[in-house]
């Protein structure tokens, strides 16, 4: 894992590539990325080696750090780039539809391939905002499917904890785009409607915990978010209809002025968050 490819230097590719050079210094990272700018930032910081996209097939691994359409046109440019006995891996934030695209295009050219997701960002977005701590504390998620091979997943596994990364969850594409549609997806509409509220103007003095919270992630990258909604729009769209059913029910609770169905329903979610766990 000495060399490794980093195509795009936003937010994560950026965090991969600082956060590898300050674990494993002596790492050979060749950088990608559409612009120019980042790409000398990066040079001139030391975060990167090369920039040079004809040293790709000279890299052991290659990491994937692009919008999910981007990420299947840039490995359909550059077929003739990837070579066998590479590691490719994607950092996408949904798996069904690249890891379809993706699994059997590699295959036919003798790479290996594995989509992974990594479970860490900010609020803000581009190579300036890249921290090399980003990832401590988070999780790895590495999508296997039934052509996956030990050695290509214990590729993708090494290169998370190389990368600070706490902990590496295995799932599969169908389970990830799932559950994601849940704890990412949902969670970033309901950030994003909620804080269309006329009220959060007056909000100055009047916010604790509960607002930073609900708020954070309502900041969105409005380029990417909706390719991500859309390429998992059927899980999505049922996690959504599920929470609408669940505010009808607070609702109507509030029409009928029912202290004791409010109470049941408070009581409910309470259950269910002590369920989950952390």
């Amino acid at each position: 894992m000495d060399k490794i490819a980093i195509i795009g230097l936003g937010l994560i590719g950026g965090s991969f590539a600082k956060a590898l050079r300050q674990r494993f210094p002596k790492s050979y990272i060749l950088g990608i990325d559409l612009d120019a700018g980042t790409c000398r930032q990066a040079l001139e910081q030391g975060v990167i080696d090369s920039t040079d996209i004809a040293e790709l097939p000279g890299m052991r691994g290659c990491m994937l750090c692009l919008y999910p359409q981007t990420t299947v046109d840039f490995c359909r440019v550059n077929a003739d780039l990837f070579v066998p006995g590479q590691i490719v891996m994607d950092a996408c934030g949904v798996k069904r539809r690249i890891v379809e695209t993706l699994e059997p295009f590699f295959a036919r050219r003798g790479v290996a391939y594995i989509g992974c997701h990594p479970m860490a960002g900010r609020e803000v977005s581009g190579y300036a905002n890249a921290l090399p701590d980003l990832f401590m504390g988070h999780s790895f998620l590495i999508a296997r499917t039934a052509h996956t091979t030990e050695s290509t997943a214990d590729f993708a596994a090494e290169f998370a904890v190389r990368s600070g990364f706490s902990r590496v969850v295995f799932t599969t594409p169908e389970e990830h785009d799932r559950v994601i549609a849940l704890t990412s997806q949902l969670a970033h509409i309901v950030s994003s409607a909620y804080i269309k509220s006329p009220t959060a103007q007056k909000q100055d003095g009047f916010t604790g915990g509960s607002f930073q919270d609900m708020t954070r992630v309502a900041r969105m990258n409005d380029n990417m978010w909706p390719e991500l909604f859309l390429s998992n729009r059927e899980y999505l769209l049922t996690e959504l209809r599920g929470l609408i059913a669940e505010l009808q029910r607070y609702e109507d609770a509030l029409t009928a002025a029912d202290a004791e169905e409010l109470r049941c329903l408070m009581q409910e979610g309470t259950a269910r968050r002590l369920e989950i766990g952390t």
